[in-house]
């Protein structure tokens, strides 16, 4: 049966995520992510309005690859379900939080430094070889 409690966040990892073990040795990672909308101000800045922090968190194989790929800064794609928590805080108060359980993670290449650095920016490395253009043939191929 599909799940229609699926949804899809897109943000920005706040903290450095923490990977644990649980008491029966199965991984689990927390994801501290900032969702916001973007606008143009009147000066045709974009602003970031709205933020939202969310805890992500995702369990086992997932986890153990979140944790080597993910960083504090990265932009990330959240595919999961959502549930809704309520703790009460060091004051006393009750709180609410909203936390969404991956089934899959991902880096969104859309902002992510790769594009903007991409191989065509960067200026060769005269120790890597690859990074070279190629010199041309100085004949023709057999075929």
């Amino acid at each position: 049966m599909a799940d229609f409690m699926t949804v899809t966040l897109v943000g920005v990892v706040s903290d450095k995520p923490e990977l644990q073990v649980t008491q029966t040795g199965k991984s689990l990672l927390k994801i501290r992510m900032k969702t916001s909308r973007s606008t143009k101000n009147a000066n045709g800045d974009w602003e970031q309005k709205d933020a939202t922090y969310w805890t992500v968190t995702a369990w086992g194989e997932l986890a153990e690859n979140a944790a080597e790929a993910f960083d504090e800064g990265d932009v990330i794609m959240a595919l999961g379900t959502i549930s809704q928590r309520e703790w009460e805080g060091r004051d006393g108060a009750k709180r609410v939080s909203v936390e969404l359980n991956a089934q899959h993670l991902g880096k969104s290449l859309a902002a992510s430094k790769v594009i903007r650095e991409s191989k065509w920016d960067r200026k060769a490395n005269d120790d890597d070889p690859w990074s070279k253009a190629a010199e041309p043939l100085e004949e023709e191929p057999p075929f």
